[in-house]
């Protein structure tokens, strides 16, 4: 059965302020899952710390036995502390984005009232882009937004529209995986202490 029109309409208005409302909280949840972590990741550096008395002096070994345990106490040092600087970079990754996404907001806004013409919004394929070179531009490099003056034409904006487009899209995707990491390596150092005190 195909339904009118207004009925098109409506159903269309309503998924949309569904998929608005579940990218807010899938947003939400990723913002806490990733400080979550990065505080468990601080609080168990901590407690390593204070648990490093108990633990033999480290020594190179020429000859003779390793020290296991110390060997598996400093590979969960480091998985810790690598698991809280990926959260520190995907958190000030997530912050970069959020703001590009903020700016091509307001730019979509401000071009509709100037030109009284949309800016594309068609798919955006990032398949071909490293995500390593967009994850360090993402960190170090200054964002380049578009800005709108008096003397420039709707179409003389669009190609630096679209590249402030994908780069969003490559640090949403990246702090996705930064997280994904981020949980991968604290669940080994938790593993691997675990051992240790077996």
């Amino acid at each position: 059965m195909d339904l009118s029109e207004d009925k098109v309409k409506e159903s269309l208005e309503k998924y949309d302020r569904r998929e608005t409302f579940w990218a807010q909280q899938s947003l939400n949840q990723l913002g806490y899952s990733i400080n979550i972590f990065f505080t468990v990741g601080i609080a168990l550096l901590a407690y390593l710390n204070i648990q490093r008395k108990n633990y033999p002096e480290f020594q190179y070994i020429t000859r003779g036995d390793i020290d296991w345990s110390l060997v598996l106490f400093y590979l969960v040092l480091a998985f810790v502390l690598l698991s809280v600087l990926i959260g520190l970079s995907a958190t000030i990754i997530r912050l970069k984005d959020l703001r590009i996404t903020r700016h091509i907001n307001s730019t979509r806004k401000t071009a509709m009232k100037l030109w009284k013409k949309p800016l594309p919004e068609n798919y955006i394929d990032f398949k071909k882009e490293s995500l390593w070179k967009a994850f360090f531009n993402g960190l170090f490099k200054k964002i380049k937004f578009v800005h709108i003056k008096d003397n420039i034409t709707h179409n003389s904006i669009i190609a630096d529209f679209e590249n402030l487009r994908k780069q969003a899209k490559l640090l949403g995707r990246i702090t996705w995986k930064a997280h994904t990491v981020q949980m991968i390596f604290m669940f080994i150092a938790l593993v691997l202490y675990g051992i240790t005190l077996i």
